[in-house]
């Protein structure tokens, strides 16, 4: 099925209509079943629909600099510098941060 023209990865009831478009016997529900849970190719597709997240924590931070979070920005227009990003630094602990100051020279 995934090498057909036919769109490929559907669950159960999918793939057992598209089976049915493209060949004259239609397999039985058990065989697509069976196929369904030992393809690789599905297996990765179906799994990654799937992927359980933990859940978010309250983090902490004791001191100044104990946590620092470095972000690039971009989606700026270009300056007459050529600079198109921004590199904010900010402090967890005090939520200090930096604004971009100009061209760095790099």
């Amino acid at each position: 099925m995934h090498n057909e023209g036919s769109g490929a990865y559907f669950k159960i009831n999918k793939t057992l209509s598209k089976v049915g478009e493209i060949f004259h016997r239609v397999p039985c529900r058990v065989d697509v079943e069976s196929w369904w849970e030992e393809c690789a190719t599905c297996e990765m597709v179906k799994g990654s629909r799937t992927r359980a997240r933990d859940p978010m924590e309250q983090y902490s931070v004791g001191s100044p600099l104990g946590r620092m979070a470095v972000e690039i920005a971009s989606t700026f227009p270009v300056t007459k510098g050529k600079n198109k990003y921004a590199m904010v630094v900010s402090d967890s602990f005090s939520l200090w941060h930096t604004e971009p100051r100009g061209h760095c020279g790099c």
